[in-house]
């Protein structure tokens, strides 16, 4: 069992104020180590979760593989470049809110996906960020991974329509 020094150098998150209240009165305070503990238990879970959520969509990405539900691609470089940026904004996607591709049928979700690639592949791509800004709420950092993946997309779409001229 750990004595409650050891607990006060197990999180450094918590401020003085705190560490003031739980030994205020001479004697420790039961309700702050509880606050304190709990503090901690959820400081940890969040350091775990990017770790868990990582794993999560490697296993969804391979599972839409898997199961046919992606388009179909060939083996040109640009195919593979179009399926590597479609898995990239999936996986931005199911990172933001994991419910988005949870309980769809298969056909709705191939078609889901067949669109975001068309969508992807044409010089309105750009105009994928404001749609998913209205069905999901975005931090800034998650904006910026999506609007770099689009802005991607859109100069290899410019890109192979200047080597089709």
């Amino acid at each position: 069992m750990l004595n409650l020094p050891s607990l006060i150098i197990l999180n450094n998150k918590i401020s003085s104020y705190l560490q003031k209240i739980i030994f205020s009165r001479g004697r420790p305070n039961k309700l702050f180590i509880g606050i304190y503990m709990l503090s901690y238990v959820i400081y940890w879970i969040e350091s775990k979760k990017k770790y868990v959520l990582e794993h999560a969509v490697a296993v969804k990405l391979t599972d839409l593989e898997r199961k046919g539900l992606l388009p179909e691609y060939s083996s040109s470089e640009q195919d593979k470049k179009r399926k590597n940026l479609l898995l990239a904004l999936i996986q931005e996607l199911y990172i933001v809110d994991p419910r988005i591709f949870f309980g769809l049928k298969t056909d709705l979700m191939r078609t889901y996906l067949g669109f975001i690639d068309l969508l992807l592949q044409s010089e309105k791509s750009t105009e994928i960020l404001p749609i998913i800004e209205k069905a999901l709420p975005l931090t800034d950092k998650e904006k910026n991974r999506i609007k770099q993946l689009v802005t991607r997309a859109a100069n290899d779409e410019n890109t192979s329509s200047e080597h089709q001229k």
